[in-house]
């Protein structure tokens, strides 16, 4: 009886780490998939995966990523981005992000320190983060070594949904900023901003009046619409406004009320 028992849990220890190796294969092969899916071909990336999490987990590390423009002198280097799911669920991921993120030219540089920097997405099929959650604390924006734009917290959320009958799909986000403050803005009144926005193109993904131009994801946001809510700010509002809508070929701003 005694050897049957162990036999058994030998057996049962076997296959239940066989399911889990042959899971961590296929959450491996979707994360490089999904980067070679979506990476401009004009970019080449480097970085190092690996998974641990037995039994019922996966966390799949994605460190020393290293992302170069076959075009420019662009460069971005990620320290570290783990995923999170469960064994039995492969549509729902919880990331976290570890910073510095550095993205350098030739003659600029900018940093992004976070804590608490993690994220939440649902993958659809035949669609990329369909679904997703971003969430950060204590975030830096470091031009040239020197801060130049801090956010106490911030939140962007995005869900697709279907417009009509015709399966015509849309994005849907709610963006909220608590505390972004321009450093060395001499302005002692600080604003509440709330918009709903509405665009039809984006330009893309740029870093524009800080380093080269960059279009380094295949895919473009479609359409959509949300609120955008930022409260205890030195932003001037029109000065926000501009920046805002210059990421934008068309978009429409309505303010919906002062906070």
């Amino acid at each position: 009886m005694t050897r049957a028992i162990l036999l058994f849990f030998i057996f049962t220890l076997a296959l239940t780490f066989f399911i889990w190796i042959t899971f961590e294969k296929y959450q491996e092969y979707n994360i490089r998939k999904y980067i070679s899916e979506n990476i401009n071909p004009d970019y080449d990336i480097d970085y190092n995966l690996r998974t641990t999490g037995y039994p019922n987990r996966l966390d799949t590390t994605v460190e020393n990523i290293k992302l170069t423009s076959k075009l420019n002198s662009l460069e971005i280097k990620i320290q570290k981005i783990v995923f999170f799911s469960l064994i039995y669920n492969k549509k729902k991921y919880i990331i976290f992000i570890d910073t510095p993120i550095n993205i350098k030219t030739d003659d600029q540089s900018v940093t992004l320190i976070a804590k608490n920097l993690k994220a939440s997405f649902t993958n659809g099929k035949n669609e990329f983060l369909n679904k997703f959650t971003i969430y950060g604390e204590e975030i830096d924006i470091i031009l040239n070594n020197q801060s130049i734009f801090k956010v106490t917290d911030a939140i962007v959320a995005k869900r697709l949904i279907n417009l009509n009958s015709n399966s015509s799909l849309s994005n849907e986000f709610f963006i909220k900023l608590n505390k972004p403050l321009i450093n060395n803005i001499k302005k002692n009144k600080i604003e509440n901003y709330k918009y709903s926005f509405l665009f039809k193109k984006i330009k893309g993904i740029k870093l524009q009046d800080i380093i080269l131009n960059s279009d380094f994801f295949k895919k473009k946001i479609i359409p959509g619409s949300g609120i955008i809510e930022i409260n205890n700010t030195n932003i001037d509002e029109n000065d926000f406004l501009t920046k805002y809508q210059s990421f934008f070929d068309e978009i429409t701003v309505n303010k919906i009320n002062k906070i």
